[in-house]
């Protein structure tokens, strides 16, 4: 257990972390595990998901601060959430954000050659920082917005139909 709280100590502290994908990585996994067998619309989320990998390789730029990886799942993951309420739950936002900022991330750094600690052990380098932390997280919050949205009203589309004839 101390083990852990000095990891969490050192993840959530230092900008110069070397696991930063760890705890993303394992959150991401057990919501897959979880939330999959409930997701309807599987050829069009795997759509997706290549589309926002290669706008995340083709968008991404090195500079002195690192990778900066564009993240598309930003948008198309809530987007889905809205669009497609019972077929797309809203804590998949989480896993998908997270695979569509990490494959550009390993694919750009092994492009680039700028492995500077090892092979694996740069990505998420930014630990809580990182984006690939980051951006996950701001996914599922815009996600849950939409739910908790859609549950008083808001964004409902073809669901329920007006009484008033206009």
């Amino acid at each position: 257990m101390n083990l852990l709280i000095d990891y969490l100590h050192i993840y959530f502290d230092n900008a110069k972390t070397m696991e930063g994908v760890v705890i993303p990585a394992l959150v991401s996994a057990a919501i897959l595990l979880v939330q999959w067998r409930f997701t309807k619309r599987k050829p069009l989320i795997f759509m997706l998901l290549a589309m926002t990998i290669f706008i995340g390789i083709s968008l991404s730029h090195w500079d002195s601060g690192g990778l900066h990886v564009f993240t598309a799942g930003l948008g198309f993951w809530p987007f889905m959430v809205m669009l497609f309420p019972d077929d797309f739950p809203w804590s998949m936002a989480y896993p998908l954000a997270f695979l569509s900022v990490l494959i550009p991330d390993i694919y750009c750094t092994g492009a680039m050659s700028v492995w500077r600690t090892g092979w694996f052990f740069g990505i998420g380098g930014g630990g809580f920082q990182d984006g690939d932390f980051v951006a996950p997280a701001l996914t599922l919050l815009a996600a849950l917005t939409i739910r908790l949205c859609q549950k008083r009203g808001m964004f409902a589309f073809g669901g329920k139909q007006s009484s008033q004839a206009g």
